[in-house]
């Protein structure tokens, strides 16, 4: 009866541990004005966008939105992806032309990740090569902004 207890106390406080909600990451967002016509930055950001191997999906005119990043590739990508997961990431960028050479530039990255077959897709930090700083980082070389 003692040894049952035991066990009993044993599996709840394990599964407990288990069951905690984790917190969610901060949005990965960036949120600036750049000294460049709003034209020059939509076009830069998507050829930086379709180099990280992000399908564009919808280009309005202030608006870019990707699909999610294409992360390995291979005749079995679609098995690693959704059963055994990595992380995948979509884009969202919003590009408001203020003046003649100025553009206000909100760029949001939506990273989802999971570790194992049965695990659901959760919410995530960006990694580095993937994050919002990182993108405009990128941009900014193409446009040569200091």
């Amino acid at each position: 009866m003692i040894l049952l207890r035991y066990l009993l106390i044993c599996a709840v406080t394990t599964g407990a541990g288990c069951a905690s909600v984790h917190p969610a990451p901060d949005p990965d967002v960036m949120d600036l004005t750049l000294p460049a016509p709003a034209e020059n930055i939509k076009s830069a950001l998507i050829d930086i966008l379709r180099s990280s191997d992000y399908e564009i999906q919808e280009e309005t005119s202030d608006t870019v939105t990707t699909g999610t990043r294409r992360e390995t590739g291979g005749p079995w990508n679609w098995l690693l992806s959704w059963r055994f997961g990595v992380m995948k990431s979509r884009v969202e960028a919003k590009i408001i032309a203020l003046e003649q050479d100025s553009t206000r530039l909100r760029l949001q990255v939506f990273p989802r990740s999971k570790d194992g077959i049965l695990d659901s897709w959760t919410e995530a930090e960006s990694p580095l090569p993937l994050s919002a700083a990182n993108q405009v980082r990128r941009l900014k070389n193409s446009l040569q902004i200091l």
